[in-house]
């Protein structure tokens, strides 16, 4: 088979299984969705379910600055989080109470019985994206208001946020949620709360290394293809070395295991709160990973952030998910769909330069 009709019936199977994938829905919607659309109201310190089901750390950072938006204007706060992205509040007091969801059936029904109990008087639902499951955990929730982007065709959300801005940071969208909700806000600062006792230790073992200044890697990503590359990864550890700077490697503990350089420091305890607190303590952070740019922008850390090219439907990663961080440099690509290897070492040197010489050689 030629390679050119191998990538039509590809395409067409694509488009056949996006009208399928349409067509449930709309039935599904038939039986779920409401007939009509409640009319939005709103009382004075509502109860609050907060939805961050999407288990994304970086999104669960930046969320924390609507967080404490709604909190600083009465919202009693409750929130819904993946496994992995609740260790970013797990030590917050921007909410009351936390539940796990889980994209098994089952699950999703039972959790939704038991904050039916709770009787909200809004559902915030940050993502773009619905399935039928997820309609369906909204419809059985059966909050007074339930407010979302983009969703003007589904009658369970009353209040719709039209939201098209593809090239915006996403803090964009929080403000138009928060406006949206008569909220006022300020400059919508992420925060990450460190408990004492891991910010002592980590605080120790910085105290004990050689030099004063602190530089972190983060060479990995949540996807192979940002992965900071063997090669790029040699330079930037040769290029530091002639700088007295402890070099701390912070990321997937198997990972950093297997990177086979030379002796490297790395966080003591390996969890994202501990890693959070080397950041915070840092001079400088180098990063693939968007997670880790948000947590840095959260101390207001000097940054070099290593971007490819990526969409998430229509919306540019670059843009969306940049550093909104002063003291932060983004190398980013042109070339859609590339790799964090694609960078030249020559460009990495060039904006380390400017990095090490305006924060490490002061």
């Amino acid at each position: 088979m030629s390679q050119k009709r191998f990538s039509t019936i590809r395409r067409l199977n694509r488009q056949k299984n996006y009208f399928l994938k349409k067509v449930k829905f709309a039935i599904a919607k038939f039986f779920i969705d409401p007939i009509s659309r409640k009319p939005f109201a709103l009382k004075k310190q509502p109860k609050v379910l907060f939805l961050r089901d999407d288990d994304k750390i970086g999104d669960m950072v930046v969320s924390t600055s609507i967080l404490r938006e709604l909190k600083n204007s009465g919202y009693n706060i409750d929130i819904v989080t993946g496994k992995s992205n609740f260790c970013v509040i797990e030590y917050s007091d921007l909410y009351n109470d936390h539940y796990t969801y889980e994209e098994k059936l089952f699950s999703i029904i039972k959790l939704a019985l038991t904050l039916r109990k709770n009787n909200y008087d809004l559902i915030i639902d940050m993502g773009e994206l619905i399935s039928i499951p997820y309609l369906m955990f909204i419809r059985l929730i059966n909050a007074r208001n339930v407010v979302g982007f983009n969703k003007n065709n589904i009658k369970s959300y009353n209040l719709n946020i039209n939201y098209n801005e593809y090239t915006s940071h996403v803090i964009e969208r929080y403000k138009k949620m928060l406006d949206a909700l008569n909220v006022p806000f300020g400059d919508l600062k992420y925060e990450i709360n460190i408990p004492e006792i891991v910010e002592n230790r980590i605080v120790d073992f910085i105290n004990n290394l050689p030099y004063k200044k602190n530089v972190v890697i983060n060479p990995f990503s949540a996807s192979e293809k940002r992965d900071i590359s063997k090669e790029q990864l040699l330079f930037i550890i040769s290029y530091l070395k002639k700088y007295s700077v402890n070099i701390i490697f912070i990321g997937r503990q198997d990972d950093l295991v297997n990177l086979q350089v030379d002796s490297f420091l790395s966080n003591p305890i390996g969890d994202f709160i501990s890693a959070s607190a080397i950041i915070k303590h840092a001079d400088l952070i180098i990063t693939p990973d968007t997670s880790i740019v948000h947590v840095a922008t959260a101390f207001d850390k000097p940054t070099l952030a290593l971007y490819g090219n990526d969409y998430h439907g229509k919306y540019v990663n670059n843009f969306m998910w940049s550093p909104n961080n002063k003291k932060a440099i983004q190398i980013t690509q042109k070339k859609i769909d590339s790799k964090v290897s694609d960078i030249s070492i020559d460009l990495i040197k060039s904006k380390l330069d400017f990095l090490v010489d305006k924060y490490l050689c002061q």
